[in-house]
């Protein structure tokens, strides 16, 4: 029997265990409750208590099953979640592997590219492409945005190259680059 269809038939029989559980505990205790209210005759009121009882031991049978196959449960839940993070690590190691090979093949034209809205130096490890106080270049274009009134985030992103988890590495660098924009100021 494929691993699937067993997987298949413990999730039903565990649904159906609890709405055994649930149903039994939930229809015995509305019967016996009402009635006594319903009616004094004394057949059905012992025949309420008898359903009542038998309602509790199937939910005492149920519970019972549940536990003894808590393991097995726990193991299926572990599973899916496994197979889970096994296909999206699949599906993001094909896309990869797609993006990869388009972009080292032989036949890529550049025109079909659309390369626009992009910085022109793109960080190749996404920690920032100017981590160097004294580029003259660099400086150059941070100067230019803080004057032009660019947000701080922007000059991080998009002229640093910091962002993600590196965006507090960019935001430090900044905080230098006016720094030693406000001495160079200062002194002159």
């Amino acid at each position: 029997m494929p691993i699937d269809l067993k997987q298949t038939q413990l999730r039903q029989q565990r649904t159906i265990l609890y709405s055994l559980a649930i149903g039994g505990t939930l229809s015995g205790l509305l019967i016996w409750s009402i009635t006594p209210f319903i009616t004094q005759n004394k057949t059905l009121r012992y025949l309420s208590l008898i359903y009542t009882a038998l309602a509790g031991s199937l939910t005492c049978f149920s519970s019972s099953v549940l536990i003894n196959n808590r393991r097995i449960y726990k193991a299926l839940d572990s599973s899916e979640i496994d197979d889970y993070l096994h296909q999206l690590a699949t599906e993001q190691f094909r896309q990869q592997g797609y993006w990869e090979n388009r972009a080292t093949s032989a036949n890529v034209n550049p025109e079909m590219l659309d390369l626009q809205g992009l910085p022109e130096n793109l960080p190749i490890s996404g920690n920032g492409k100017n981590g160097n106080l004294h580029d003259p270049e660099m400086l150059a274009e941070v100067s230019e945005a803080i004057n032009e009134g660019i947000s701080d985030s922007r000059i991080i992103q998009n002229i640093l190259g910091y962002k993600g988890r590196y965006y507090n590495e960019g935001r430090n660098l900044l905080k230098q680059i006016k720094n030693q924009m406000e001495t160079e100021q200062n002194g002159e």
